[in-house]
């Protein structure tokens, strides 16, 4: 496959699949009357595909680098009005691998080629939204302003937003990122507030696709970027993290960076995306870089309880300090407060391994855990707390949820002989609780 097909599938493939959720433009001009198309009927999709060797079924996948190059159709010197013919036949069809197919054709058009496409797509019924959009890309790596003004008054709002990606990526193709980063800017600018956020979408895009072509550049843009849209760019930016191959010289150009804010703020977007993909990996490279601050730490551990519960409390109970007894304390009911939620006999195994089973601010995480499993357990955890006040207010919300499961049963003079608090106190907790949950 010849880089040019392997760049328009890839990028069909990241403006078409999804990047951001729907955005209404609002009321646009009236459409031209498309002109009538001629023609017999539609192609199979057969018709666009060489034929390829006897194999398994192709996986079914939106990235269309994976079709095999025998599957990629070729123009084979059919004019545009053929073309026309045999896309809407292809992206129209259910047959697996034909719409990666006609994607990768619009490809081989030329930019003004692409443009002539146009009306024959619009004219269809239903319009091949992703054939559309792929077009104006097509046609935007030679005019980039005709093609985003044509989409805009010709595509409704949804077509709209895949084909402004695609024109916004096709200046990265032509050398020019910049270029796409000021017309994304002056059309926020003009932009509603209201019809912001999917432009501010388009920043990470983009930032993404150059970063993957200069990430020094990349990242310098990233910095010098207008106060609001450096989030969007970051994280564009950072998705360098979640590959290995490019993980280590963006994390290292982050590393290196003299400005603290821009640092830190690097290092927890890259970090981020890192552990979406492997959070222990991304945690065990924060110790060995000695990296400390608590939001990048929390960040990573949300990521990593999800993967390993216990290996991302025994992290964070190493990694703190235990001559600090109030971040100790947070360590702690962030390591279990959503593990114990899942899994209270676990976590009641993994703190006796660490010691930590009569912990004050574990007995109550456990309580709570286990309210609506086994109050009778929950009230034994609570009695572990030996501050009348802090057990009042750990058994306030254990009990509401007690109470919700079993209304019927539920005995709150019961409850408070148990725990040996008063039942006014024990009333108010709850009623207190019930207000808060």
């Amino acid at each position: 496959m010849n880089s040019k097909t392997t760049f328009w599938c890839l990028l069909s493939a990241g403006c078409i699949a999804g990047l951001g959720l729907g955005w209404s433009l609002g009321k646009r001009p009236p459409r031209p009357a498309p002109p009538s198309s001629e023609g017999g009927p539609a192609a199979p999709a057969s018709a666009l595909l060489k034929p390829a060797p006897e194999r398994g079924p192709a996986p079914v996948s939106r990235d269309y680098s994976e079709v095999a190059e025998a599957e990629i159709a070729l123009r084979d010197g059919r004019d545009v009005g053929e073309v026309a013919t045999a896309l809407l036949g292809s992206v129209q069809s259910t047959e697996l691998g034909a719409e990666p197919a006609a994607l990768a054709l619009i490809a081989e058009l030329t930019p003004e080629e692409a443009r002539e496409l146009l009306p024959a797509l619009l004219a269809s019924s239903p319009p091949p939204a992703a054939a559309l959009a792929a077009a104006v890309g097509r046609w935007a790596e030679a005019e980039p302003e005709a093609a985003l003004a044509w989409a805009g008054a010709n595509l409704g709002s949804t077509v709209f937003r895949d084909a402004r990606r695609a024109a916004v990526l096709s200046w990265v193709r032509r050398g020019e990122p910049a270029a796409a980063r000021d017309w994304l800017l002056a059309e926020l600018e003009a932009a509603p507030k209201a019809q912001r956020y999917m432009l501010e979408q388009d920043f990470g895009a983009l930032t993404f696709a150059w970063a993957q072509r200069d990430p020094a550049a990349a990242l310098g843009a990233v910095i010098d970027a207008p106060d609001g849209r450096t989030h969007n760019m970051w994280y564009g930016f950072a998705q360098l993290a979640a590959d290995e191959n490019t993980r280590g010289t963006a994390l290292s150009m982050v590393l290196a960076l003299d400005d603290e804010t821009a640092r830190s703020k690097g290092i927890s977007t890259l970090v981020g995306a890192w552990s979406e993909i492997d959070p222990a990996a991304a945690a065990g490279w924060l110790d060995e870089q000695a990296i400390t601050d608590q939001s990048i730490q929390w960040s990573v551990a949300q990521r990593y309880a999800n993967a390993d519960p216990a290996g991302n409390a025994d992290w964070l109970l190493d990694r703190t300090p235990e001559d600090d007894p109030a971040l100790r304390a947070r360590a702690l009911s962030m390591a279990i407060g959503y593990w114990v939620r899942a899994e209270p006999a676990a976590v009641e195994e993994w703190l006796r391994g660490r010691g930590l089973d009569g912990d004050e601010s574990a007995a109550g995480q456990l309580a709570a855990g286990w309210a609506t499993r086994d109050p009778g357990r929950a009230v034994l955890w609570l009695n572990r707390i030996g501050d009348d006040a802090r057990r009042t207010a750990a058994a306030g919300g254990v009990l509401f949820e007690i109470q919700q499961g079993d209304r019927e049963n539920f005995d709150l003079e019961g409850y408070a002989g148990q725990l040996k608090l008063p039942l006014e106190d024990l009333d108010a907790a709850v009623k207190q609780a019930s207000m808060r949950l």
